[in-house]
């Protein structure tokens, strides 16, 4: 999770990973200005579009998500 605060960074990144990936785990971020990088078992990844041109996966055999699964 990228935020401004460190505090928010912090409890959304609680927050979001006991969640998982969803549109409640969004919502949370969208509200308090942050962005996230979601990263999967099996080598899948999921950008909040905030973070999508600033981020370049380098591992291999890592896959991006487009969207989330509902």
């Amino acid at each position: 999770v990228v935020s401004e605060s460190g505090l928010n960074a912090d409890a959304l990144s609680t927050a979001v990973f006991t969640r998982g990936l969803n549109e409640t785990s969004l919502y949370w971020l969208k509200i308090f200005g942050c962005e996230a990088v979601f990263i999967f078992k099996d080598k899948s990844y999921y950008v909040t579009d905030g973070l999508k041109d600033a981020l370049e996966m380098t591992a291999e055999g890592f896959t991006c998500k487009e969207d989330y699964e509902k």
